[in-house]
């Protein structure tokens, strides 16, 4: 059943650390895993609401906050061997589309033994605009790059203190067609597995598949 392989595949994530850790053999099985819950998904609409239109009543299930549980993305992979700095959480915010903002937080790893009196943490945040191009997928316009710090030595910080974002020129930025998304060529994600808890997407160029669990907010 589908809830079964869900099961299974998240007890696999949880081994890797969302992958990080993962060897050959054990991201060959994830994959598998996710082929096998992919071909018992329903994903007759998977991206309804995703560009902010009506859903005329429909089920929305890919609006939400999702947090990362494990990717064999390079991209991602590579921010875990920075020496400096410590990958935390990620998600991708989907909570008022047709935005879609990708969340990492990054944390010094100097002080990443020393817990939470000296929790040291920043968010970097890539905005983007998601445009429908089937009931599976989406495209993505790329608008700007942000971040800001969340705490300092145990010490949360007011969002005032975040940096102005940096408009992305065109064509990926604000001066880009509405539509830019949907051209050929563009960014995209496929939608193979969405309900209430999980979210996989398998994404275009430079490729990698993502699993996701529902949360309620940052750090629930």
């Amino acid at each position: 059943s589908a809830a079964a392989a869900k099961a299974e595949l998240l007890r696999a994530c949880a081994l890797c650390d969302r992958g990080f850790s993962a060897t050959p053999a054990t991201r060959t099985r994830v994959r598998a895993l996710i082929d096998r819950l992919a071909g018992l998904a329903d994903c007759a609409d998977a991206t309804a609401g995703l560009d902010g239109e009506a859903a005329d009543g429909r089920a929305r299930p890919i609006v939400g906050l999702w947090q990362l549980a494990y990717t064999d993305a390079a991209d991602l992979a590579v921010l875990s061997l920075n020496p400096l700095t410590i990958v935390g959480a990620i998600y991708q915010d989907i909570r008022r589309p047709p935005t879609v903002i990708n969340c990492i937080e990054l944390s010094p790893r100097a002080l990443g033994a020393a817990g939470p009196a000296l929790d040291t943490r920043a968010r970097l945040e890539v905005t983007t605009r998601a445009v429908r191009r089937s009931p599976t997928r989406a495209g993505l316009s790329f608008l700007k790059v942000g971040g800001r710090a969340l705490t300092l030595l145990g010490a949360p910080l007011p969002p005032a203190l975040a940096p102005p974002p940096l408009d992305l020129p065109f064509p990926f930025g604000r001066g880009a067609p509405a539509d830019a998304a949907a051209e050929a060529g563009g960014a995209f994600f496929d939608v193979l597995f969405v309900d209430e808890e999980v979210l996989v997407i398998r994404q275009g160029a430079p490729g990698g598949c993502f699993v996701s669990v529902r949360v309620d907010d940052f750090g629930a």
